[in-house]
């Protein structure tokens, strides 16, 4: 269960509410997985007009199908290095599978709660 006496590096959610607090001082863009997955094409766009490119119609497209998940595992040394951790960063790219590698379904529960609140909390 959770308990930030014991957690080395302090709470998710103290990490993601502070960096989002700073977004606008900082001039951080915030990308969703979800909204990627929703719209990539939408993305890339936001991703390029937030560092000052004016990107046409099909450059969007070739980055989007550059980037995809399925591109992306399909590659076998683009996440590989000596630690193996490739599996460990890749999953399925599916939205909300987050939730299946939890040990405690109530735990996964009371995170997409505080992802819930902090979003909205900072408009997201």
């Amino acid at each position: 269960m959770r308990d930030g006496e014991l957690v080395f590096y302090g709470l998710w959610e103290n990490h993601l509410d502070n960096w989002l607090s700073k977004r606008d001082e900082y001039n951080i863009l915030v990308l969703k997985y979800e909204d990627m997955i929703e719209d990539a094409s939408r993305e890339v766009e936001r991703v390029a007009k937030f560092v000052g490119l004016n990107l046409t119609r099909s450059k969007i497209i070739e980055i989007v199908e550059a980037t995809s998940f399925t591109t992306v595992t399909g590659k076998d040394d683009f996440f590989n290095d000596e630690s193996g951790a490739k599996n460990s960063v890749l999953r399925k790219g599916v939205v909300g599978d987050w939730k299946n590698h939890f040990i405690d379904q109530e735990e996964a529960e009371e995170m997409e709660r505080i992802a819930k609140n902090i979003y909205q909390k900072h408009s997201l």
